[in-house]
């Protein structure tokens, strides 16, 4: 892939990251940095881009083409079978759909505008799983997804009521990101203004709260590994462009002991974590696109 040109294209942009997980990083730390190509003739799929467009991936699958929430979408999920579709964003609702039908099963409605979700696999294979739900009034709600049934007999309240940060007395802000382990037991959820708790996913109860690098926590960026909980933040100001952020990794072993954080110099845009999950890869606002070895 080569050095990265000194003078990067643009920012990297988190709708078309899952694409780093084709790039294979080798050992070593970080492996290299590149800037990709946006002109149309640079990459022959379908994130390929002209110069003011935005990226556009059609991914026909069953009867489900074409989703309309009804407001700027907040975030979306597959269950992990590829069942079902969940989206929502401004219209203050998820709404999940049968991927084969293209009907809508049902909507959750909540209480402000959804920034962030995330599914859980099954316990057991063909099982119910969970789904969280997090907005703008920072309240953070987990659901169960039920594997048969219909409409809102398949969506049942996960906790016994939903998180409240402000309930509680502390201003953390809207809910910026939200990540289930591998397992499903844990969840981990982001807030605005830097505050991450991990929580057990069948209860509700908090099991820690961690301190993240640069001040607040990005936007989608908050995976689970097989042996960490990672996550990414940034130093936001009003008057001025993001100048500092961080990558962190807590371990699972060790209560969540943090054991790595990598700093850069803008912000960072998008993480993923290869499938194998032997390597990740950074996009930063500086256009540049970091692979690192695990």
């Amino acid at each position: 892939m080569g050095d990265a040109p000194d003078e990067p294209r643009g920012m990297v942009s988190s709708v078309a990251f899952s694409i780093a997980t084709l790039f294979k990083p080798r050992t070593g730390g970080e492996r290299a940095a590149f800037v990709p190509d946006p002109s149309p003739s640079a990459m022959s799929n379908p994130l390929a881009r002209r110069p003011g467009q935005q990226p556009v991936v059609i991914r026909p699958s069953g009867r489900l083409r074409r989703v309309d929430i009804g407001g700027v979408l907040g975030a979306a999920w597959f269950s992990p079978d590829g069942g079902v579709f969940a989206a929502g964003g401004g219209n203050k609702k998820l709404t999940l759909y049968d991927v084969d039908s293209g009907d809508e099963i049902t909507a959750v409605t909540l209480g402000s505008a959804l920034r962030a979700t995330a599914v859980a696999a099954p316990a057991q294979p063909g099982g119910s799983c969970r789904f969280a739900c997090g907005g703008d009034d920072s309240v953070v709600a987990v659901f169960t997804l039920e594997p048969e049934g219909s409409g809102d007999d398949r969506v049942s309240d996960g906790w016994p009521t939903p998180f409240d940060p402000v309930a509680a007395g502390q201003n953390d802000g809207a809910v910026n990101a939200c990540a289930f382990s591998q397992g499903g037991e844990l969840l981990a959820i982001g807030w605005v203004k830097g505050v991450l708790r991990v929580f057990d996913s069948a209860t509700g109860a908090v099991k820690n709260t961690l301190e993240v690098g640069a001040g607040t926590l990005t936007s989608g960026c908050l995976h689970f590994t097989r042996n960490y909980l990672v996550g990414s933040s940034a130093a936001i100001s009003q008057e001025e462009p993001v100048k500092a952020s961080t990558v962190t990794f807590w371990t699972l072993a060790d209560d969540f002991r943090q054991v790595r954080m990598i700093e850069y110099s803008s912000a960072v845009q998008a993480f993923a974590i290869e499938p194998n999950q032997l390597g990740f890869a950074v996009g930063t606002g500086d256009g540049a696109v970091r692979l690192y070895s695990s």
